[in-house]
């Protein structure tokens, strides 16, 4: 933009020029005189003449590059009221990339033309730079363009002017992926949680194997139960080293065919702690392809199940002892569910009644002490239309005798005195 000098301010020019010239040696001619140039005046001279055509074309090629970027530019002019206060600001200049960024063509309007609601902290950070010349650099979202906005602002021309500049772009698609995004790493964080507590309540440790590499993750709890320090158990080698020498092949075998086939690694196994110990461990897996499209980790849970199978061991023995003791008993022995359905029946059932076990089983047991007439008491009196009996009535049906009917002859027999409570075990 030119500036014209007045008269008086010309004559100010001329002598701060003729004191210049002065100052550097050369003689500053009358008003008639013709211009004399020394070598250096010239060098001077061709000097500026460069910069001010450097000058024109940086400011034609700035132009062109204002007009060809995607960043929004505009020169503001921010409107104060009689308390200095920021109320209003008109766009002056804008560049093409201003409408697509800002939705809407604002160039020589008010923004309250278009936004008269829109937030304070608008006015409140563009009169800040207009006034105090600090630049600013924020990111805000503005109700009235629904948008939000990258801005940098600074401070232009004269101060009295009370205009900024102002880059920015439309940053709403990124700032809906990073709530997105956020909405994602909060759900994420919270099945997390959910996780953590199942395995912490289920008593569970978990691992990642990489395969190419050898190298494992532990989380806590599995370094407890292999009974590994912090910061052990980080490779194959020492958690395979855990494992009993007698369950160690097994396992190899099936964690080989397993990374072959997909298939899930279910297996159960002993490990030996430091300290001497052993635990037995039911280990959950799957290994997962990598890039390759083999498998390339794999990840799964480990819990420790000592406790559990010493008690299923324990079970089994004891089962086995009443069954040898039953077996051998010189006395029919059943026992049933709650529904009535037989569990187990001893050989001198068998032996007494001539049933088989698969005729036996289920409710095929009653088959055995009834015709068409089902189980009786002794006074005759039939309990019911079918075979099998009320089971909720026997605490007031099995104290009295009971009839059996054979193939070959009739029997009467006793049971226990006293009612039975469900399940029943009967002893006759």
């Amino acid at each position: 933009m030119l500036h014209t000098l007045s008269r008086s301010e010309l004559e100010t020019e001329i002598v701060r020029l003729r004191a210049a010239l002065g100052a550097a040696g050369i003689d500053a001619p009358g008003p008639d005189a013709e211009p004399t140039r020394s070598p250096r005046l010239n060098q001077d001279v061709t000097t500026v003449r460069r910069a001010d055509a450097w000058r024109g074309g940086s400011e034609e090629f700035f132009g062109i590059l204002l007009e060809q970027v995607e960043t929004a530019f505009a020169i503001v002019e921010v409107a104060f009221d009689a308390d200095d206060r920021p109320v209003d600001y008109r766009f002056v200049e804008a560049n093409p990339a201003f409408e697509h960024q800002a939705g809407v063509n604002l160039r020589g309007k008010w923004v309250t033309e278009f936004a008269p609601n829109l937030e304070r902290f608008w006015f409140d950070t563009y009169g800040r730079v207009a006034r105090t010349g600090e630049p600013a650099t924020f990111e805000s979202y503005a109700e009235a363009f629904a948008r939000w906005f990258d801005v940098r602002a600074i401070r232009v021309g004269d101060p009295s002017d009370r205009r900024i500049a102002i880059f920015f772009n439309d940053v709403t698609a990124r700032k809906h992926a990073e709530e997105d995004l956020r909405r994602l790493n909060d759900a994420l964080r919270r099945n997390e949680a959910r996780q953590a507590g199942a395995l912490r309540i289920a008593q569970l440790g978990t691992y990642e194997w990489d395969l190419a590499t050898g190298a494992v993750v532990l989380d806590a709890r599995s370094r407890e139960i292999f009974g590994f320090a912090e910061g052990g158990g980080t490779t194959a080698q020492e958690v395979f080293g855990r494992i009993h020498p007698e369950d160690l092949p097994g396992i190899q075998a099936a964690a080989s065919e397993r990374v072959t086939t997909g298939e899930p690694l279910e297996t159960d196994y002993r490990i030996r702690l430091p300290n001497g110990g052993t635990r037995i461990i039911s280990s959950n897996g799957e290994f997962l392809p990598g890039a390759n499209g083999r498998a390339g980790r794999g990840i799964g849970v480990f819990a420790e199940v000592t406790d559990r199978r010493r008690a299923e061991d324990a079970l089994r023995e004891s089962e086995a002892r009443f069954r040898n003791m039953a077996d051998h008993a010189p006395v029919m022995m059943w026992v049933t569910d709650a529904a009535g359905r037989c569990t187990y029946l001893n050989r001198s059932w068998y032996a007494f009644t001539g049933q088989t076990e698969a005729q036996a089983e289920g409710f095929g047991w009653l088959e055995a002490g009834c015709s068409s007439t089902g189980w009786q008491r002794g006074t005759g009196s039939r309990h019911g239309s079918t075979p099998r009996p009320n089971i909720a009535g026997w605490d007031s049906f099995y104290p009295s005798a009971y009839k059996l009917t054979l193939t070959s002859t009739d029997m009467s027999c006793s049971a226990s005195a006293g009612p039975l409570k469900l399940p029943i075990t009967g002893i006759t």
